[in-house]
Formats: C-alpha cells, sequence, structure tokens
C-alpha cells in the first residue's frame, strides 16, 4: 500500500496525550496525511474542540490517553469532547510506561 496524497482539505485529527513524547510521536507519524491539532491536558483538548466547532470546522477522529492525568481525566474527556460534536470518531488510547510490551 503506497501513501496518498494528503487532499487540499485534509482531515483534521486530534490528539491528546499528557506525554510530550507521545504528542512528538504522532505529529511525526500523522502530520503529512491531517491536520494534527495537539493537546496535553483534557481541558486544552475541549477548548481547541470549542474553536474548531466554533469557526464551521469538523474534528474527523481524536486519539485520547485514557490515563490522561489532571482534573479532566481521557474518559471525561472523550465525553465532553463527544457532547460538543458527536460526529467525532473517537480512539481511546492506553499504555503503561513501565510495562515491557511483551508483558
Amino acid at each position: 500500500m503506497h501513501p496518498q496524497p494528503v487532499p487540499e482539505s485534509p482531515s483534521t485529527i486530534l490528539v491528546v496525550d499528557d506525554d510530550e513524547g507521545a504528542l512528538a510521536d504522532y505529529d511525526r507519524h500523522l502530520s503529512g496525511h491531517a491536520r494534527l491539532l495537539a493537546a496535553s491536558s483534557g481541558e486544552g483538548a475541549v477548548e481547541l474542540v470549542r474553536q474548531e466547532v466554533a469557526a464551521g470546522g469538523q474534528i474527523h477522529a481524536a486519539f485520547v490517553d485514557v490515563q490522561l492525568r489532571g482534573p479532566v481525566g481521557g474518559l471525561e474527556t472523550l465525553r465532553r469532547i463527544l457532547a460538543l460534536d458527536p460526529e467525532v470518531m473517537c480512539v481511546v488510547v492506553g499504555a503503561d510506561a513501565n510495562q515491557p510490551p511483551d508483558a
């Protein structure tokens, strides 16, 4: 399968993770294929969605760390995103950095 060129109006993907390294990985792998919005907190993610919707835009997919730290955790972030735009395809992401990949 060959990579497809980015269309003139690429999809918008929101990535939410409190790990800056994870956000950099998303950017490295997805930025050539979609317009990325990144947030390191649930509050920041909800604000990005609010701004995008207010501007008439659409977020097509959201990758949200279920283990997001802070006052607004991963599941609550998903609830708030979907309350603002129920059409967002949400992907729940979770990993334990202290657990080996083969565990």
